[in-house]
């Protein structure tokens, strides 16, 4: 779904910014994300809000869809604005 979701939104034209395991990130380059950041680190989410101020921000696509993902995305989308969807 989450691999699905970026060659989606990059095709579209929109920028995207992931987050995965440390080992997965330059798969994710390669399907289009701008920037990969590993989901473990504990400023992920700062890194996250600073890859993408300035644009114009749609939301997060959360592919994991467990309280642990949504709580690690709220950062994000409460400093951005933009919307919350999960699967």
């Amino acid at each position: 779904m989450g691999a699905t979701a970026i060659q989606l939104a990059t095709g579209a034209g929109v920028k995207v910014v992931s987050v995965a395991s440390k080992h997965n990130l330059e798969k994710l380059k390669g399907l289009g994300a701008t920037a990969a950041f590993d989901y473990k680190d504990p400023k992920v989410a700062q890194d996250i809000i600073a890859a993408l101020e300035g644009t114009e921000f749609a939301g997060v696509c959360d592919a994991i869809g467990t309280p642990d993902a949504a709580a690690a995305w709220a950062p994000v989308y409460e400093k951005l604005g933009g919307r919350y969807g999960s699967v």
